[in-house]
């Protein structure tokens, strides 16, 4: 892949939260990578994310389905943990204007993650705990345009 693909793929998958006061001094990088049925009867009914970012030491991997008829929202979390493989820590169903939650607690991370909309995109509260030191604040994940301007709260 040539280095002009590899700019136009970054610029098109990432984005950079640099908002420090929110995520303790850190720098947050979102990849996100929307996917879905191709074939089928299914195909273009829903909308399907993969969405990475890391805090601390551990990277969180959301996979998120969005159902754009009835407003049915499905998202499953896992980690990633240095030298040990991807790890579930859980899914939700729940309504996109409502909002889903995902609680959890495994080996050397535990927290909550709040996942809501605001202004047209789909955000994430988290409140965790990682190798004994707390991370919270608010993470913008992707936009939504598909969702009619108002639509969502914030939570």
């Amino acid at each position: 892949m040539a280095s002009h693909d590899v700019e136009k793929w970054l610029n098109e998958h990432h984005r950079v939260d640099d908002d420090n006061r929110n995520h303790g001094g850190q720098e947050i990088h979102v990849f996100a990578v929307e996917k879905g049925p191709v074939f089928g009867g299914h195909a273009g009914e829903g909308k399907c994310y993969d969405i990475s970012f890391s805090l601390g030491p551990v990277t969180f991997t959301i996979e998120i389905c969005i159902d754009i008829k009835t407003g049915r929202i499905t998202i499953c979390l896992y980690v990633k943990i240095p030298l040990l493989p991807k790890h579930k820590l859980g899914c939700a169903t729940g309504s996109i204007k409502d909002g889903v939650t995902i609680t959890f607690d495994w080996k050397i991370v535990s927290g909550t993650f709040k996942f809501y909309v605001k202004d047209g995109w789909l955000w994430v509260h988290y409140d965790v705990k990682i190798l004994g030191k707390h991370y919270t604040g608010d993470l913008k994940l992707i936009p939504l345009p598909f969702l009619s301007h108002g639509g969502g709260g914030s939570s």
